[in-house]
């Protein structure tokens, strides 16, 4: 499993996300160029990778990626995204596919395409496959069985960010003779900084240029290969108004009724 780290890269920012129009020609040539490795047609692949990084290994290598692709027909194709760049050496895509096959097993496909000026057809720059099981895939899935500490720790973390930003909710809907009150709320709700965790690894990024709504999220790429990552942040508006209410005198306690107002009788 841990040789898709490098391909779930190329994955980033698909959560929740639709992939790019690709053009008719180009995902053509995709497809052609999968199918011809997973039927070991390297008469067809070799020429279209790029004259500069073919070399005497090439075959060789090819032969490596090939022998772990199923060779039946994939029972369904899934366009994660598509890239298009324009560089001092022409145009340049980079396209990211996932193919399921009936055995079970799951390719996730990346492909790097160029193509120089004055040609019509993309030379290969680079060809990665990542072939996983249903078995190994399942460890990208949300389940608290075999999580270490950290993980388990992190979940507390978000449960703690969520109830202190709703406490500030609650702590200003509750303050008496407050102006403003909808302004504070909202400012309740927000969190700053950002520690992320893959659920699957329980590896952890942090951020510290971020704002994030009740301080906790879940996504999860369109790909089965993409694990889980949650987010936590940090609810320090919500601790300081909660702060400075509580300091103040009449702490939280409701607001009392105007003198003149009339008092509801059994």
């Amino acid at each position: 499993m841990r040789r898709c780290v490098i391909m779930l890269a190329a994955l980033g920012g698909l959560a929740g996300c639709s992939p790019r129009p690709r053009a008719p020609d180009l995902d053509g040539q995709a497809r052609a160029l999968f199918d011809a490795a997973r039927h070991r047609q390297n008469d067809l692949l070799l020429p279209q990778i790029d004259p500069q990084i073919r070399g005497k290994d090439t075959p060789a290598a090819l032969a490596d990626m090939e022998r772990l692709l199923p060779y039946d027909d994939p029972l369904r194709r899934n366009v994660l995204s598509t890239h298009k760049w324009i560089d001092a050496a022409g145009l340049n895509a980079e396209l990211v596919d996932e193919y399921e096959f009936p055995d079970g097993r799951e390719v996730l496909v990346r492909l790097q395409l160029r193509r120089v000026p004055g040609q019509t057809q993309y030379l290969v720059d680079t060809f990665r496959t990542v072939t996983e099981t249903a078995a190994e895939l399942a460890v990208n899935d949300f389940t608290l069985a075999g999580k270490n500490a950290a993980q388990y720790s992190f979940l507390v973390m978000m449960l703690g960010a969520l109830w202190t930003s709703l406490a500030g909710v609650l702590v200003v809907s509750r303050r008496r003779g407050l102006r403003r009150r909808y302004l504070w709320i909202a400012a309740s709700l927000l969190s700053v900084g950002n520690l992320q965790m893959n659920w699957a690894t329980g590896g952890v990024a942090f951020t510290l240029w971020w704002v994030q709504p009740l301080g906790v999220a879940a996504t999860r790429g369109v790909s089965h290969f993409a694990p889980w990552i949650l987010s936590v942040s940090f609810p320090v508006p919500a601790l300081l108004i909660i702060a400075g209410i509580l300091a103040r005198p009449g702490g939280w306690r409701r607001r009392k009724p105007a003198s003149g107002a009339a008092r509801p009788t059994l």
